[in-house]
């Protein structure tokens, strides 16, 4: 299919998606892949009081399925969940982008799939928001363009 599109589009450059897909298909595939760099991040950002990894249940885990705790939240896009729930979108903002920051600067690893569906933010019985972070399927490390 790419192929094709290169042929019909010459002056996009796609082949290198066929690359990509082919060592990185695999790793979105692995859920005890994904499993580990749950567990990575959550480890990495202990401290972090606001930050949700859901739990994983490894004895209900293995490369083709992931388990893992239920956590009820919005997407972050959700303005109206914001507004509901009172939940301040500036700050949310503000530690979503030390979070990242944070991973790519200082710890070196992207998530490669950042989109609304895999960031949540819930309002907690205490009042206190968390962002949850899903999906780690995927996630850039160092060395891996070297």
């Amino acid at each position: 299919l790419v192929k094709a599109a290169a042929k019909l589009l010459p002056d996009f450059h796609l082949l290198w998606l066929v690359d990509e897909m082919k060592k990185n298909l695999p790793l979105e595939l692995d859920f005890t892949n994904e499993a580990a760099n749950a567990e990575r991040v959550r480890t990495m950002y202990a401290h972090l009081d606001y930050l949700k990894v859901p739990k994983i249940h490894y004895e209900y885990t293995s490369d083709r399925v992931l388990t893992m705790e239920f956590c009820s939240g919005a997407q972050i896009n959700d303005l109206d969940y914001f507004l509901l729930h009172k939940i301040d979108r500036h700050d949310v903002c503000r530690k979503l982008g030390a979070l990242f920051s944070d991973m790519i600067f200082v710890n070196g690893v992207v998530h490669c799939d950042p989109h609304p569906g895999n960031v949540l933010v819930s309002k907690n019985d205490d009042a206190s928001v968390s962002i949850i972070l899903l999906d780690h399927g995927l996630y850039l490390v160092p060395g891996y363009l070297s």
